[in-house]
């Protein structure tokens, strides 16, 4: 999957378009239309921020995804699904989109928006 063709697909499925809440052309968020949470974030970065070997200097096009803790085994791989870089590792997921299938990519992106959604219609107020 490539980044165009990712933007489509959270366009077609959810309904949404990329927001960029910095003055920055390398990151832009998907942000639920309601309650404006973030269910995925996308970045250019260097691959050894996620591999940690400074040779590792390629761009890569990330995109970040929130997954439950119990989960991650199921989807990391070391290699086109990471731990997050620039997030909770505890609770979010980098995934290389250009490298990882898209069956993971779209399996990945259906389980974030599902659990950041406000599925009670009102906010979560942590209780």
């Amino acid at each position: 999957m490539n980044e165009s063709s990712l933007n489509t697909y959270i366009e077609d499925t959810y309904g949404v378009v990329s927001d960029r809440p910095w003055n920055d052309d390398e990151a832009y968020v998907f942000r639920h239309a309601r309650t404006r949470k973030w269910f995925g974030l996308v970045m250019h970065i260097p691959r050894y921020r996620l591999t940690h070997d400074p040779l590792d200097a390629d761009t890569v096009t990330v995109l970040n995804v929130k997954c439950p803790s119990a989960a991650h085994g199921s989807f990391l791989d070391g290699k086109t699904v990471s731990p997050a870089y620039h997030m909770n590792r505890d609770h979010w997921l980098s995934v290389i989109i250009e490298e990882a299938g898209e069956d993971t990519v779209r399996t990945l992106l259906d389980l974030s928006y599902s659990i950041t959604s406000d599925q009670n219609g009102r906010r979560k107020t942590g209780r």
